[in-house]
């Protein structure tokens, strides 16, 4: 339809849930049976549904144009395309908030994207961000390709004020 992809990123949010390794393959069976993936977290006093308590921050990257919604005949080279800038951006985001978001162990694991079905694509930051990176031959999407932050960082900032007070009073009620 046209509309514009805005990437987010949630820092702090893999660390509300532990996943045992027993629910994991619980998940792994339900997604292998019916194509379903569900993931069973347990949170505060190992109990289901009820989070740790943590620090988050939202994060929203800069608008990802999807093409014109006129055009009817969108092809799969189109949408990978679409998807790759998409990764580009979650990548800088992460690398951007890091240090800021994230306690330093964690935040050196860097950012791991995969793909479902193509698991064999290379989406870290170093191939994306590389000019022959691309694992399928193609070259990859670099960050000056991407829209300029500079146009949306104030409306950005606000947002991102925003959602770290609601998601802060969330969780102070908890």
């Amino acid at each position: 339809h046209g509309v514009p992809l805005v990437p987010t990123y949630n820092f702090g949010e893999n660390q509300l849930y532990d996943v045992p390794q027993r629910s994991r393959a619980a998940s792994r069976c339900l997604r292998k049976k019916f194509n379903i993936g569900i993931p069973f977290g347990l949170g505060r006093w190992g109990l289901p549904f009820l989070p740790h308590q943590t620090h988050l921050s939202i994060r929203v990257g800069s608008t990802i144009e999807v093409g014109d919604p006129q055009d009817c005949e969108v092809d799969d080279e189109q949408v990978r395309e679409v998807f790759r800038r998409y990764c580009v951006e979650l990548q800088r985001l992460f690398e951007a908030h890091k240090g800021t978001d994230l306690p330093p162990h964690l935040a050196a694991k860097g950012l791991r994207i995969v793909w479902r079905g193509h698991e064999h694509e290379d989406l870290s930051a170093a191939s994306l961000l590389s000019e022959d990176g691309a694992s399928d031959g193609k070259a990859a999407i670099d960050e000056a390709s991407l829209p300029p932050l500079a146009s949306q960082l104030k409306l950005t900032e606000q947002l991102q004020l925003q959602q770290q007070v609601s998601v802060q009073a969330v969780l102070s009620r908890l």
